[in-house]
């Protein structure tokens, strides 16, 4: 999933250029390239015109300028080239490209001459034919051809070229070269798109951004509502789908036409942060619903007042509080059951409320019972990291196999951009993976970004300056979300509180709380929600269930924007997970 500029390829190009374009935007191992098509070089050199087909900057490796020749025949004779059935002669591609990147390679020196060292090669792509001709002016691994595109692919073929010459340089002795070395660095990179592609680059300040992120978030998940509406004559449901996938929405419209119809309703989900959110899309004007937590509707059906729970240990929440709520559910007349019958059941986060205790209190509440009655549940097992006994959604049928009910599986993520949905795909080992993206990529996205911390200070340091960067190009405090698997008297968030220029800057709690603090929160009580920009701190474990679900919830909930700070110990847990994966 490359970035690039600019984000579609022209209709009228050559074809082999749309495979090439292609290629490098879709695979989702070069989610960190940067690729520039047909780079014109005209305003670079006043004596040289023409163009580069694609530039592909890659973070640690280089650049590297391909020429693509679209046609299906081609002849060299005596160092001339003929291109086509009508044997067009032109310059030969090799001597056509590396003229373009010595170009290219003046260009960046003269205007940042710091950047002058980052390596740079050149190469020619056939995609429409197979090309096996040697000569001294080109390397082999400088080219590839249709074969070699269906054997190998781009992205290798790429990586190879910049491996090769990073070689070369080091055996040149080129002074302050390292090959072990990161060049070019993400932020080398922006400034690279920035320097060569000006003109691509439209401002969008981070409020219009956001904007239109949830605008494109909301039309996207309403496409979603295919869903509900294939399932509409099937009275129970499991929709399951990983994060991102919109069952959040579907759950509320769900809510909605059922009001709509004159039906009471229970709609509950597990987190209170996702809880208070629910409440707020409806009000408290509607008597036939009931909203909010499960625990918290176990509270009043149980009669406990909302200050009765303060304090109360883990063996209250999973034992106490829903024994109390299902001894008062089978000890009420037929009046108070009344009171507690709903004629549709719908039930966010259901992985974790698939608990045998929970379901019985469910099966009380719903009008001809979980077997016969109506209901909807939403879950991703992938979040499960309550209930480590129910794995799946098989684990319904294991508990209650008297129940009939349809499965449907959603695919398609119309939360995160198409960078960060790769990302997360990639990175927690996500299977089944996405779809598809519903969001475009629009060559104006950001890709996640991972720093690595050797010790809490320079986390600390490292946090501050992220926040500091969003916050001056005018992002709201409201927009940023900072998560940490750790509570809040350990997180690097409170630490940095604690300083005085961020004290009254940062606020423990959900977001929007105080609209002029960023807010910052464990990742656990932020699942099921969403924010433009996470931050995602303290991530000293990615091995293990527990750590890569952590991993997976706290990475799924950024829009827009996603940093993450980890452990430096953790890379090679993280390269060892990703070869497994």
């Amino acid at each position: 999933m490359a970035r690039m500029y600019p984000p579609v390829v022209p209709g009228d190009a050559p074809p082999g250029e749309k495979t090439v374009f292609r290629m490098l935007r879709d695979d989702p191992d070069t989610i960190a390239w940067t690729v520039l098509h047909s780079l014109d070089l005209a305003r670079h050199h006043r004596r040289l015109t023409g163009e580069i087909d694609f530039v592909v900057i890659v973070p640690g490796q280089g650049i590297l300028c391909i020429e693509v020749k679209s046609h299906e025949e081609i002849t060299v004779s005596q160092g001339q080239w003929e291109f086509g059935k009508a044997r067009e002669r032109k310059l030969s591609p090799f001597k056509q490209v590396s003229e373009g990147m010595h170009t290219l390679r003046k260009y960046i020196a003269q205007r940042q001459p710091d950047l002058a060292a980052i390596p740079l090669c050149s190469a020619v792509a056939f995609p429409q034919m197979g090309f096996d001709l040697r000569s001294p002016e080109w390397e082999p691994w400088q080219v590839i051809d249709a074969h070699g595109i269906r054997l190998r692919g781009l992205r290798s073929w790429v990586l190879d070229n910049l491996s090769h010459i990073r070689r070369r340089i080091r055996d040149r002795g080129i002074p302050g070269f390292d090959i072990h070395g990161s060049e070019p660095t993400r932020r080398q990179c922006d400034r690279l798109v920035q320097l060569l592609r000006p003109d691509f680059e439209v401002f969008r300040s981070p409020e219009l951004r956001r904007l239109e992120s949830e605008e494109q978030v909301l039309h996207y998940t309403q496409v979603q509502m295919k869903a509900l509406d294939a399932m509409a004559d099937n009275p129970r449901v499991l929709f399951n789908g990983p994060a991102g996938t919109g069952k959040t929405m579907l759950a509320i419209e769900a809510v909605r036409r059922a009001l709509l119809e004159g039906k009471k309703v229970l709609f509950v989900c597990y987190n209170r942060f996702l809880g208070s959110y629910l409440e707020r899309q409806f009000g408290d004007q509607n008597p036939a619903l009931t909203v909010g937590t499960f625990h918290r509707f176990l509270m009043r059906v149980a009669q406990i007042p909302a200050g009765g729970a303060a304090g109360r240990n883990d063996d209250f929440w999973k034992q106490q509080l829903p024994q109390q709520a299902l001894d008062a559910l089978l000890s009420v007349d037929a009046t108070g059951a009344a009171k507690w019958q709903y004629d549709l059941l719908v039930v966010d986060e259901f992985q974790d409320l698939l608990v045998p205790l929970y379901l019985d209190i469910l099966d009380l509440c719903l009008s001809q019972g979980l077997v016969r009655g109506k209901w909807l549940f939403f879950g991703d097992f992938a979040q499960n990291i309550y209930q480590t006994d129910t794995a799946d959604m098989e684990s319904l049928r294991d508990l209650r196999p008297d129940i009939m009910w349809s499965p449907y599986r959603l695919l398609d993520n119309c939360r995160n951009t198409p960078r960060i949905g790769a990302f997360v795909q990639k990175y927690s080992g996500l299977k089944p993976g996405y779809a598809s993206h519903l969001r475009p990529d629009d060559g104006q996205s950001v890709d996640p970004d991972m720093q690595f911390y050797s010790n809490a200070k320079q986390q600390i340091n490292r946090l501050s300056d992220i926040l500091s960067e969003l916050l001056s190009v005018h992002y709201q405090p409201q927009d940023i979300v900072i998560l940490s698997p750790l509570g809040q008297e350990s997180c690097a968030a409170t630490v940095l509180a604690g300083q005085q220029e961020w004290a009254e800057r940062l606020q423990f709690g959900a977001p929007g709380k105080v609209n002029d603090r960023v807010a910052y929160t464990t990742i656990q009580s932020f699942k099921g929600m969403e924010a433009p920009v996470v931050v995602v701190t303290d991530i000293r474990e990615l091995e293990g269930q527990q750590g890569v679900a952590l991993f997976y919830i706290a990475a799924s909930r950024a829009r827009n924007q996603l940093f993450l700070l980890m452990d430096e110990k953790v890379s090679p847990g993280l390269i060892k997970a990703l070869k497994l994966r």
